[in-house]
Parts: structure tokens; sequence; C-alpha cells
């Protein structure tokens, strides 16, 4: 399984034959991506490659907005193995690749997100409201001019509508000091605009209506072979993948300093890539397992014991460890602690020879 984030006409080839030595060399089934690989020339080339796909379908799409508004009057069953989610299936041809739609509800996530909508919402509406206060206070120098303020105020807010025509209130202004004469004439007016807002319930159902829906899509068309339930359990495998990545683009691997123009410079990067996540997964996956078998624990950065550290933690708690020459002769380890002696122990006789 590889995890791909769109692709660039530039080196499309070069990830073409990458992937394809991938797939031969591992008998990958199905690429998984986000929904950034979702771009109708991406689909084309994937599945002219017969590639399998699983990706997820950004809520921008006009078929994909349609789907997902329509969600609430779509008959859902739950899926197999997942408490909290339900699917719809439906087919899709977008960018002529024949696919298959998954439209999922995951009801825990719903929940949580109707409360961050709630507090966006007053918190917005909030804003908002303090704006026309703002408003109101601006002096103008003509009617039409405080009209067309209000006009643009409504016309930016996402949230509040007026309740009724805004009421324009004229005040004269005179130059001189202390009350004016009752015969005296104004030397000009100013203009203030007043109004009354509220935010629709239509506004905020029409906001809830989408939360927890989302769309997985993918080129395999035999439901025997991809149901809805490991459909979805494949493209959660994949933040796994995207966790080996951030730490082969973190700054401590120094990927993002190189800059390759050759096409064969940056496959051999791809390549390289490719192994260093391979490896750094098989020893997490090891450590983790060994953890686990042997009933031992490995202290998290919250200095919390746990059997599933990642590689990049246990990396980083290997720094400080020095070998120590005397007479040109002896060596010596220094430095070992003790949850670094846990991981050496663990792993067996060929990593205690490297640190003995």
């Amino acid at each position: 399984m590889v995890q791909q984030s769109g692709i660039r006409k530039e080196p499309q080839e070069i990830i073409k034959n990458h992937l394809s030595c991938f797939r031969a060399a591992l008998n990958s089934h199905y690429l998984v991506a986000d929904a950034a690989m979702y771009v109708a020339e991406t689909l084309q080339l994937l599945d002219d490659q017969k590639q399998r796909f699983i990706s997820r379908v950004p809520l921008n799409i006009k078929d994909a907005k349609q789907l997902v508004g329509k969600a609430p009057a779509v008959s859902l069953k739950p899926v197999e193995g997942y408490e909290d989610y339900y699917f719809a299936q439906v087919p899709s041809t977008y960018g002529d690749v024949q696919q298959r739609w998954f439209l999922f509800l995951n009801k825990k996530r719903r929940q949580s997100e109707q409360k961050t909508l709630i507090r966006k919402m007053e918190k917005q509406s909030l804003k908002e409201a303090r704006d026309l206060e703002k408003l109101r206070k601006k002096a103008f120098l003509c009617e039409d001019d405080a009209l067309q303020a209000f006009a643009l105020w409504q016309k930016q807010s996402k949230l509040c509508q007026s309740g009724s025509e805004p009421e324009v209130i004229r005040k004269p202004c005179y130059s001189g000091k202390g009350r004016p004469p009752s015969d005296s004439k104004p030397d000009h007016f100013e203009y203030f605009v007043h109004g009354v807002c509220f935010v629709a319930c239509e506004k905020k159902e029409h906001a809830q209506a989408s939360l927890g829906y989302f769309i997985l899509s993918t080129n395999e068309l035999d439901q025997n072979r991809l149901h809805a339930g490991e459909l979805l359990s494949t493209y959660k495998s994949q933040q796994q993948v995207e966790g080996g990545f951030r730490f082969l683009k973190s700054p401590d691997f120094l990927v993002s300093s190189l800059y390759l123009k050759k096409p064969e410079r940056i496959e051999s990067l791809l390549m390289v890539m490719t192994l260093c996540l391979m490896v750094y997964a098989a020893i997490q996956h090891r450590i983790r397992h060994e953890l686990k078998k042997q009933s031992r624990v490995f202290p998290n950065q919250k200095k919390k014991p746990c059997q599933n550290p990642t590689a990049r933690w246990v990396f980083f708690c290997f720094q400080g460890i020095n070998v120590l020459t005397v007479n040109n002769q002896e060596q010596h380890v220094v430095g070992l602690k003790e949850k670094q002696l846990t991981i050496i122990q663990i792993l067996g006789i060929s990593y205690e020879s490297v640190y003995s």
C-alpha cells in the first residue's frame, strides 16, 4: 500500500514506473490516497495502469455536494465491524473512470462536530453583531453612503441577517461650541444607519446537515473483493503510512533540503524513501510486537509506560550514546539508560552485540 498526495505532470512517468515496480515486487493491491489525489487526470492515469485505488472524494465536487446534501434522506446500512459507522453505495463515472462511491456517516464524529460547529457559529455571529454595532456608531456624509455600508455588512455576514429595513438617522452638526441657538442652521448633517440582526434557524440546520459524512471512492468494482468494512479499514490504515512519511519529511531526515532535476535522480530518491519507510515500519512493528510478547513497556513522551511507541521516538531516545576508547584499544559504550537497554534486549542478541 502506498500513500500519495496528488501527481504533477512533470514527474508522472517517474512515479508511474516507480509504482509499477513497487506493485510487482510487493503484490500491492490498492493505492490509498487522500482527497488531494482525486483529480480526473490522476484517476485516468491509475485506471490505465490497472492500478486499484481507494481515495477520499473532495466535497467541493458537484456530485459529491449533491450526494452529501441529500444524505439525510438516503437509507444507510451499518458497517460491519464498526459500531458508529453507516454507509450507502452509489455508482460514479467521475473522470470517465468507473467507480463505486461509498457515503459514510460517523455518528460519533457527527456529535463532536456539532459541538464544534455551535461554538464556531456563536463566535462568528457575535463578531458580525459587533461589526453592526460599530457600523451604527459610524457617521456618513449622506444617506446613500450609510445604506451602502449596511448592504456591504449584510453581504459579508455569513450568519447574521437583517430583521427589517435599516433605519437612517440624520443628525445636525454645528461648528460653534455649546448649545446652538434655536433659529441657527446646521453647518452640515451626519447620517447613521441602525439595523437589527438575527441568525435564522435554517442556517444552523443547513450547516449541521453534512456533519459526520464523507465519501470514499474505489475503482474496484467487484463487491465480493472489497466491501464497505474492508474499504474503510484499508483507508484508515493510511494513517500509519502518513506517520512514516511525516518522519521522512521532517527536518531530522533532511529530505526537504534536496533539490533534484534529473528524472533518474528523482526516481532514485523515491526508491530510497520507499526503502527507508519500509525499514522504519519494520523496526517499529518489531519493537511493538516484542514489547507485547515479552510483557515489557517503554516510556512515551509523557514518561508513561506504553507498548506502542513510534520508531521516531525510540530513535530520539537513543541520542547521547557514545563509544569511549581507552588506550586506543578498549572500547566501551557509555550513556546507556534503562529504557534504551529495554529496546536492545527485546530486539535480540545481534543488537546486544552492537552495544556490548
